[in-house]
């Protein structure tokens, strides 16, 4: 039995070196996102490409990343790119190819000019943070921005068919999103403060430092929680019941991760679960949908 954990574990840890929990967590969030704003028009072809392009865009930046760095820099993540590196690159192209077919033959015009906006930001992103030197520009730093990045792939495209909803439904349903993945991008930044400090590298945690880090995750989790009761005194009907449940139970692994954070660092275990997450709202998505 072990034995078997054991394997399953180190099978996990692989997909999660190729970015391919990161990928799950964001398709299982599209998915529940249609399911909350109960989207009539088929999505398939949107989803696989934005799947397709997460999972481009993280590989992407960890292959430009180890040609940066020195090996003694580098995470196992990192290490694991270099090492199948001559692997990646050809699988990018083809990705890319195949991401790009499905977008202009398949995709409609709405979901093609969405996609297309996201991806020129995605693209802005990459190459202004690998233009600008890392002590400059302190205002631009990544956890907001890929957290906006990733919230308006997931959530936005949603919208974008949706009819309108009132901004009050906005601010609890979608806004907290974008708050559970600023907080999960933080956390990371909280226990890679010393190696993002040794590679000179740009982050919130080196530019705060990691003791006021600390105190944004617990601002972000309790505003969090304070949203998900708003939302159920405002409306206790099942399904903001379902929502506020599966988002309080993602901000507390993820404060959890925070608060024993020398529990956690082992083996980069933060990273594991905190990429996981993401793939909690499966739950009510089989149980309430």
């Amino acid at each position: 039995m072990f034995f078997f954990v054991h394997m399953l574990l180190r099978f996990y840890r692989t997909l999660s070196y190729l970015n391919l929990d990161v990928v799950a967590g964001a398709l299982i969030c599209s998915r529940f996102a249609e399911k909350v704003l109960q989207i009539a028009e088929p999505t398939t072809v949107y989803n696989t490409c934005l799947a397709l392009s997460i999972w481009l865009v993280y590989t992407i930046d960890r292959l430009i990343d180890i040609t940066r760095k020195e090996s003694k820099q580098l995470s196992k993540r990192h290490l694991f790119h270099k090492e199948h590196k001559r692997v990646l690159w050809p699988a990018v192209a083809v990705v890319f190819l195949l991401n790009s077919w499905l977008a202009v033959t398949l995709l409609t015009y709405a979901m093609l000019v969405f996609g297309l906006l996201v991806v020129s930001g995605v693209t802005a992103y990459l190459i202004v943070v690998n233009m600008l030197p890392a002590g400059s520009s302190r205002w631009f730093q990544k956890e907001p921005l890929i957290a906006l990045v990733y919230t308006t792939g997931v959530w936005g495209s949603k919208l974008w068919l949706a009819p309108s909803i009132p901004f009050r439904a906005f601010m609890v349903i979608v806004v907290p999103f974008f708050l559970l993945a600023l907080m999960n991008l933080l956390v990371f930044s909280y226990f890679e403060t010393d190696t993002d400090k040794e590679n000179n590298q740009r982050s919130l945690s080196t530019l705060l430092g990691s003791e006021t880090v600390g105190k944004i995750i617990m601002v972000l989790f309790a505003l969090i929680l304070t949203i998900n009761l708003t939302m159920i005194r405002m409306d206790a009907t099942p399904l903001y019941l379902m929502i506020s449940i599966t988002r309080t139970a993602m901000a507390f692994i993820l404060f959890s991760l925070f608060y024993r954070s020398e529990f956690f660092y082992k083996n980069e275990q933060y990273r594991l679960i905190g990429d996981a997450v993401f793939m909690l709202p499966v739950i009510p998505i089989w149980l309430y949908f």
